[in-house]
């Protein structure tokens, strides 16, 4: 599988983290790590983050996963669901956030 990150506005990357370019393919396992994305988004900033998902042959997008932090800060995974989900406004009040997604079966 490959990640392919579209837009990034505000993302942030760190020591120790891999650095993303925009519109270039990252292999990827899922079976075997999670997805970690920084970001100092703020609520309200309307910055969004999207990274797509494609086959290992990239014959075609596979879902991906989609962040809006608006006034009322949601996400999405594409391909899988047609409507976007409310995050809960408890976020932690540290401007930089680890968003970790991480498969189960």
């Amino acid at each position: 599988m490959y990640c392919y990150l579209l837009e990034d506005n505000n993302v942030v990357i760190t020591t120790g983290w891999i650095a993303v370019e925009r519109y270039v393919y990252i292999d990827f396992d899922p079976e075997q790590y999670s997805l970690e994305i920084k970001t100092d988004s703020t609520l309200g900033s309307k910055d969004m983050v999207r990274v797509y998902f494609y086959t290992s042959q990239l014959d075609g997008r596979s879902g991906g996963l989609f962040f809006d932090f608006s006034s009322s800060p949601q996400y999405a995974f594409f391909d899988c669901t047609s409507s976007r989900t409310n995050i809960p406004t408890d976020l932690p009040t540290a401007t930089d956030k680890v968003w970790r997604v991480t498969l189960t079966r």
